[in-house]
């Protein structure tokens, strides 16, 4: 079997957002980072959190999603940007964030002949 290491990465499609003219696109997060977010979003997705629990997740996300080089100093983070924006609209921001993490947590194995056929196209996530 064949493990096409360049195509299975390429079908995780990592968050991204565009704010003002540039486009951020952040990283998904490892099981070791997104497990202390977990509860935090069950609790926004149920809401049973007050606007500023809202705000500090969005934080707390972006700042390792999103991470800022520590050179550009200048630059606003991906986070204190969003926080900014009307609630309904970070709300839909935060929930295509994590579907996308959704997605590359439950990614399907890439399906392939045994005898080492290729991999075409994209994955397709079920």
């Amino acid at each position: 079997m064949r493990f096409d290491t360049p195509e299975y990465l390429e079908a995780l499609e990592p968050p991204s957002v565009v704010l003002g003219s540039r486009t951020y696109v952040g990283r998904l997060l490892s099981i070791h980072q997104w497990m202390p977010l977990q509860p935090r979003v069950q609790a926004a997705a149920q809401g049973d959190v007050a606007l500023q629990e809202i705000h500090n997740l969005a934080l707390a996300y972006c700042r390792v999603a999103f991470p800022k080089p520590w050179w550009k100093f200048w630059r606003r983070s991906v986070g204190r940007q969003l926080v900014k924006l009307p609630p309904n609209v970070l709300m839909r921001a935060l929930a295509s964030f994590f579907a996308c993490q959704g997605r590359a947590m439950v990614l399907p194995p890439p399906q392939g002949d045994v005898e080492g056929e290729p991999l075409t196209g994209r994955l397709a996530v079920t």
